[in-house]
């Protein structure tokens, strides 16, 4: 898919819940490989594949030059154009070369900082706790944003969330799912909101799939909702 340029870039909005004029507009950039015969492969079918081959960075990179390549483009014709949160392997931070490769391609392609919000999972950050810091801490300076994923689906250490640098916080799509039936779910998903904002981080909901589920997330105070009930990746 790499060598016969087969890879393809999508991208899903993030609704806001709050109806402010000025407020930034955001998609996560998802990633796509054609086959031959023309149809598409999602990425949570190959990346466990991607990364036990150790082309975790090889595919990250891509991605991001194809993401800034295409915000530049964008960011020239249309001023309110929505960020892009791009998502990256935490085996790509394990890489001396990788942040560089990074801060290479936004000179390259002259797209603001703060037009990227780069997205690590819960399990990927705290696993790596000081590479993925400073990481962090590296593109915030410049003006980046970061977002933590999938919180909720693997450690989940309120003390680890305290300690780093991130602007948002996705809640887990597996927990978000059941809060309409569930209340142990609801009550879990309640209480990561109004830490996250006690910590002054905003929160996505990923998964939203009903109106039931999007009414308790806006009840709750979720500050932005992703999910097949807004739209699918394009």
């Amino acid at each position: 898919a790499l060598e016969h340029d087969q890879l393809e870039l999508y991208a899903q909005e993030i609704v806001s819940t709050k109806i402010l004029l000025n407020e930034p507009r955001y998609v996560e950039i998802l990633i796509r490989v054609r086959r031959d015969d023309g149809t598409l492969i999602p990425s949570q079918q190959f990346v466990s594949a991607v990364e036990s081959l150790q082309f975790a960075k090889k595919f990250d990179i891509w991605v991001i030059e194809n993401s800034l390549k295409y915000s530049s483009q964008q960011f020239n014709t249309n001023a309110n154009a929505p960020r892009f949160c791009i998502n990256i392997s935490g085996r790509s931070l394990a890489s001396v070369e990788f942040i560089n490769q990074v801060l290479g391609l936004f000179k390259k392609y002259i797209v603001p900082y703060e037009r990227i919000c780069f997205e690590l999972t819960e399990t990927a950050a705290i696993g790596d706790f000081d590479v993925a810091t400073e990481f962090f801490q590296t593109m915030r300076r410049l003006g980046c944003q970061i977002a933590l994923d999938d919180f909720g689906s693997g450690l989940s250490s309120y003390t680890y969330l305290k300690q780093l640098p991130i602007d948002f916080l996705k809640i887990d799509g597996g927990l978000v799912k059941g809060i309409d039936h569930d209340p142990v779910q609801s009550a879990i998903v309640k209480s990561i909101i109004e830490l996250a904002h006690t910590l002054d981080k905003k929160v996505v909901a990923e998964h939203v799939e009903n109106q039931a589920v999007r009414d308790q997330l806006i009840e709750f105070g979720a500050d932005y909702l992703q999910g097949y009930l807004f739209n699918k990746p394009v």
